[in-house]
């Protein structure tokens, strides 16, 4: 009895590492996905956009454009449903139901993420509380890849009409309003924000680092 037991518990324990290792593969895999390909497609979007405007295009070219929009807009709801939705929320954060486990999932050896006044949390509506710790992981991740820093805080504070979350780190920080959407992938958290009535700010500066502000 007592060997079947050990046995159990020692097949839990694997499974746990195993499961450990996937959630981290699908969570590289989400990244490279985001800031690779899905920004690429957005760029060819965008730039498409403006070939439309062109008013010389004969009826047949434009025709031929417009369905080539069709094509982009499309890969790109595509991408995003892969990203921010199942994949996102029932993947990627299996097994991560607050805030604390998210932060500890994050941290490695060479980056930092620490964590203030988490008790906080639980005034979050459990509506918003995947969408919103998928926001913080973007958030951190973002830091984590592009920053360069070695520590991100994350803080919330109690307000009058909910919880005010901050990510910030010192890291390198950016112009906001000069981001090329191959380098750093912020569409999609704000994308996100938007369809589930988040307010989302962010605030950068060259060499002083980044701070993004989630309000729920």
């Amino acid at each position: 009895m007592e060997s079947e037991v050990k046995d159990k518990d020692r097949l839990i324990q694997a499974l746990r590492v195993e499961i450990k290792q996937q959630q981290s593969s699908l969570l590289e895999l989400e990244a490279s996905l985001h800031d690779g390909p899905m920004q690429r497609v957005i760029a060819a979007h965008m730039q498409l956009q403006s070939m439309l405007a062109v008013p010389e295009l004969t009826d047949e070219r434009l025709q031929e454009l417009e369905t080539i929009d069709q094509m982009l807009k499309k890969a790109i709801d595509q991408t995003r449903e892969i990203i921010g939705g199942v994949a996102g929320a029932e993947v990627v954060l299996d097994g991560i139901d607050d805030l604390e486990k998210l932060c500890l999932s994050l941290t490695s050896e060479s980056f930092t993420v620490r964590l203030e006044a988490d008790d906080l949390w639980k005034r979050i509506s459990l509506e918003w509380q995947t969408p919103v710790l998928l926001l913080i992981r973007e958030s951190v991740w973002n830091s984590r890849k592009h920053s360069g820093a070695t520590e991100v805080v994350v803080a919330l504070c109690n307000q009058a009409r909910g919880v005010e979350i901050s990510i910030e780190d010192r890291g390198c920080g950016f112009e906001v309003e000069d981001v090329e959407v191959d380098k750093f992938g912020l569409c999609t958290m704000m994308q996100r924000a938007k369809n589930h009535g988040i307010d989302l700010q962010i605030d950068s500066t060259p060499k002083q680092g980044t701070r993004i502000v989630i309000k729920c």
